[in-house]
């Protein structure tokens, strides 16, 4: 096993799917994922310019250290079905608090239940049908997790 964000970090190298018992995902509203994100870290979203409805910005330059970036985005106005989070420069005790939290925001309040306790490095994860990817370069201080939501359109 090979620790990614540190050995008190809770993120470690890993395989395969977690297990069907665990909660299934919410749907996700920009605004509310928006604002969890602004008083959880901190982190201030860009007003929108352009096709704004459908992807946000936001980072935060942390007072310890490094910093926290999110991308919000979506096909429908108002809802969000990618999101990718990024922390870069700080201690990894704080990049895995804020990924973690991110890893959880489709489950809404059951993070412990829900998430792995082991994450593939560089390799796909799923959790009930949402799709995460973890990648990190520990060396620079930069770890990027993204996730899409499960996709519920109706087949063509």
């Amino acid at each position: 096993m090979i620790a990614i964000l540190g050995a008190l970090a809770g993120f470690a190298a890993g395989c395969g799917d977690a297990g069907s018992e665990r909660a299934a995902p919410g749907d996700l509203r920009l605004a509310s994922v928006q604002q969890h994100l602004s008083d959880q870290w901190g982190i201030r979203f860009a007003d929108g310019r352009g096709d704004y409805r459908h992807t946000r910005h936001g980072s935060v330059a942390r007072t310890a250290g490094g910093q926290f970036s999110a991308v919000l985005g979506g096909r429908v106005p108002g809802e969000v079905r990618t999101i990718s989070c990024q922390a870069y420069g700080g201690p990894a005790e704080a990049a895995t608090g804020f990924l973690r939290d991110c890893a959880g925001l489709p489950f809404q309040g059951q993070v412990a239940a829900t998430l792995p306790k082991l994450w593939p490095r560089y390799q796909r994860t799923t959790v009930n049908g949402v799709r995460y990817r973890l990648s990190s370069m520990p060396e620079k201080g930069l770890w990027v997790l993204r996730l899409s939501m499960p996709d519920s359109s109706p087949l063509p």
